[in-house]
């Protein structure tokens, strides 16, 4: 055995022999080299990288789509509707001071009460009446007071007001005026009115004939560009709309107005103005 391997060990020359040893090391080496990757990078390998393919394939999409978008006609559609009011929404109340506060808010009570019968015989049933704030508070006043040759001040009570605030939905816009007017009269020194507000019942109808009106007038705008430029539009390609709907137009108003003004009180609502905007972009043919 070991003449046959002097042998043999002799008939190889020595710097083949170091030089298969050199590419086998270096082919193992090679081999272990890539197992290693691929067995504990390819674990450790974020999924967005993994499947880079289909990340490419998704952005080279968008930016496609993108390219599109961007050579196209760009407009934006306005659409205007005028509505008139249908309906009165009145923030009234009751505020009463005394130096008690027993007898503040049984005063403010009386004078509520004789409100709300007011509404009663004007046709203005409870689910139309909402109480909104009710409110006790104190009030102070700050004296000087004098103590062993010393000046100095402290705050003092003196009574305590109420404050009783309703909302009152008024679904007739022709008897507004003289709603208010008898409110006036039951309430007396007592009333608070501070604003009146407009609106209407449901404005899904007018938001989508505006949009219907954004939406020509996109159109109208694109067919003018392109008329004047010399090509013709394509199909859409991307579309957004964008609505204000105001629920009502508000107007404050002095109490003192009322009890000094002729009855019945004219009270007119300004119309609500319902815009839609259309933000298109059309291809170009």
């Amino acid at each position: 055995m070991f003449g046959l391997s002097s042998m043999v060990y002799k008939k190889m020359p020595t710097s083949n022999l170091k030089f298969s040893k050199k590419i086998a090391l270096i082919m193992l080496s090679a081999a272990i080299a890539l197992y290693g990757c691929s067995s504990t990078e390819e674990a450790n390998m974020p999924n967005e990288i993994i499947s880079s393919e289909v990340v490419y394939s998704e952005s080279a999409s968008s930016r496609n789509v993108d390219s599109q978008i961007s050579n196209g006609v760009h407009v934006i559609g306005i659409g205007k509707l005028e509505i008139e009011p249908e309906l009165a929404i009145v923030n009234v109340g009751v505020e009463v001071f005394s130096l008690s506060v027993a007898t503040a808010s049984k005063k403010a009570t009386n004078s509520l009460n004789k409100m709300l019968e007011s509404l009663k015989s004007d046709g203005i049933t409870s689910d139309q009446i909402v109480t909104k704030n009710y409110d006790i508070q104190p009030t102070y006043e700050w004296e000087d007071i004098y103590k062993n040759g010393i000046r100095s001040n402290q705050r003092v009570l003196t009574g305590y007001v109420v404050r009783n605030d309703v909302e009152v939905t008024i679904l007739e816009m022709g008897i507004v005026g003289r709603v208010i007017d008898n409110l006036t009269v039951a309430g007396g020194d007592d009333l608070r009115i501070d604003n009146i507000t407009f609106g209407v019942e449901s404005l899904i109808n007018a938001e989508r004939e505006a949009m219907l009106l954004a939406s020509k007038d996109a159109i109208d705008k694109a067919n003018a560009i392109a008329k004047e430029m010399g090509f013709s539009i394509g199909r859409v390609l991307y579309v957004s709309e964008s609505s204000n709907v105001p629920r009502e137009t508000n107007i404050a108003y002095d109490t003192r107005s009322f009890a000094m003004s002729e009855a019945p009180t004219p009270i007119y609502g300004s119309d609500l103005t319902v815009t839609a905007q259309i933000y298109a972009i059309f291809g170009i043919d």
